[in-house]
């Protein structure tokens, strides 16, 4: 399976993208679609040292790109073309755009004016390999960005920095704004990253198991829930991205494509919980609560412990087993309150 790719094009008109409103709050909101081709999570402003298989040196220009845009969304209001305040402001990303969401939230909220707004990561929660995230982040050039706060900044280019610093500092800074994940216990393609980074920055740990991911997963989402306007969808299964996917309106709890199969734990269809956290009508209420938005979870609640079985003993990825199919208990229940 390839990692990098030269081709690009727009996305198609399904999933979040679907012009039906019927079934899609997002059908008539102004899309401002970001094509993705550099490879360095919207984070870099570089040129590698490194060659392509033409000899040419890899430049990777997430930050230039992703500034370019948002430069012209800001041009559109002050002259006219979009409202000078945006009733609501959805910042969505799925796969390598979920971490460009997380890392240009602050930026964006805080450039953009509007009314409204909600942050939507996609399958990418940013589980890595040991050491890796932090190198990755400064040889990109996000250290010297101007991106992140001082702090984070200080922690950068002490190679210390880690993607919850960034979010933590994003649900801190933004209360009034939800955030939230959308996740499938067990991805597949971030699993696959977690190992290709973990070969390829001589990682101390290069291998990861679906039972040991989705524990990292929750210990992260453990982290963010401590904050009210954090809140997810977890999905069982490996499924890699949600909102650009024709089958989204058939997700729930249960899998990709589900179609609204048996549920329990009050978990609604993924696409209908989207819905409600875009719907600015209903979004909140006199009492702080966000409609009653929850997070979405489908199995056993119980705390999670480190896996058991030696490593060799996991099923593949291609039987997803029962015993990563339980919901946190740091982690779910959860009402959004914003």
């Amino acid at each position: 399976m390839s990692l990098c790719t030269s081709n690009i094009s727009p996305q198609s008109l399904q999933g979040v993208f679907s012009r039906d409103l019927s079934k899609n709050l997002h059908a008539d909101y102004t899309v401002i679609h970001a094509m993705y081709c550099s490879g360095d999570v919207w984070a870099g402003n570089v040129t590698q040292t490194y060659n392509d298989d033409k000899g040419i040196p890899i430049t990777q220009k997430g930050i230039i790109n992703a500034q370019a845009a948002l430069d012209w969304l800001v041009e559109q209001q002050a002259n006219g073309f979009l409202a000078s305040e945006l009733s609501m402001l959805s910042i969505m990303g799925s796969s390598a755009g979920s971490l460009g969401a997380q890392v240009w939230t602050d930026r964006i909220l805080s450039t953009v004016k509007h009314t409204h707004a909600v942050v939507v990561p996609d399958s990418y929660v940013g589980v890595f390999p040991p050491n890796t995230a932090a190198t990755l982040m400064y040889d990109y050039g996000l250290c010297a960005s101007g991106l992140l706060s001082l702090s984070l900044t200080k922690k950068c280019n002490a190679k210390t920095i880690a993607v919850q610093d960034i979010m933590l500092s994003n649900l801190r800074s933004y209360p009034q704004v939800p955030f939230a994940f959308i996740q499938s216990k067990i991805d597949d393609i971030q699993q696959l990253f977690f190992v290709a980074l973990g070969v390829t920055l001589n990682s101390t740990q290069k291998v990861i198991i679906p039972t040991e991911f989705y524990l990292e997963v929750n210990k992260m989402f453990a982290v963010y829930n401590r904050l009210p306007n954090f809140i997810t969808y977890l999905v069982d299964g490996d499924k890699h991205c949600f909102t650009p996917e024709s089958g989204y309106y058939e997700s729930d709890g249960v899998g990709y494509s589900d179609n609204n199969g048996p549920l329990n734990n009050n978990t609604i269809m993924l696409s209908e919980w989207m819905n409600q956290l875009v719907d600015i009508t209903t979004t909140t209420t006199s009492s702080g609560n966000s409609n009653d938005i929850q997070t979405g979870c489908v199995g056993e609640v119980k705390t999670p412990s480190p896996p058991t079985p030696p490593k060799e003993e996991e099923d593949s990825l291609q039987s997803p087993n029962n015993r990563n199919s339980y919901c946190s208990s740091l982690v779910f229940p959860k009402t959004l309150q914003v």
